[in-house]
C-alpha cells in the first residue's frame, strides 16, 4: 500500500467492529488489522479482556446514520448536527416505546 495512505493512520485511533476482521477481510490483509483492531486499544477492554461496549450495536447505528447521507450531505454543520440530534431523540423514543410494550 502507498506510504501516504499508511501515514494517514499515524496518531489516529480508528476502531472497527470486533467481528469486522473475520467477516470482511482476508487473513493476508494486515493494514486494517494493524490499525483498527479493538484489541490494540487496551482502554476499550475490561479486566476480563471483554469490551466495555457492544461494537456490533455501534456498527448497526453507523448503518442507520448512513441512511441519512443523502439528506445530510449538503447541510451546513449546524443544521447537520441539529437534524441528527433530532433523529437520534426520535429513534430513542421509538425504541423505548417498543421496550415498554
Amino acid at each position: 500500500m502507498h506510504d501516504t495512505v499508511r501515514s494517514f493512520f499515524d496518531g489516529i485511533g480508528m476502531c472497527i467492529d470486533a467481528f469486522h476482521h473475520r467477516m470482511k477481510h482476508k487473513a493476508s490483509d494486515t493494514l486494517c488489522r494493524e490499525h483498527c483492531d479493538m484489541k490494540g486499544y487496551p482502554e476499550l477492554l475490561d479486566e476480563d479482556g471483554g469490551y466495555y461496549f457492544n461494537s456490533l450495536i455501534a456498527e448497526q447505528i453507523n448503518v442507520w446514520f448512513g441512511a441519512f447521507h443523502n439528506i445530510c450531505h449538503t447541510m451546513t454543520p449546524v443544521k447537520y448536527k441539529l437534524f441528527l440530534d433530532e433523529m437520534i431523540i426520535r429513534c430513542n423514543h421509538i425504541i423505548l416505546a417498543t421496550l415498554h410494550v
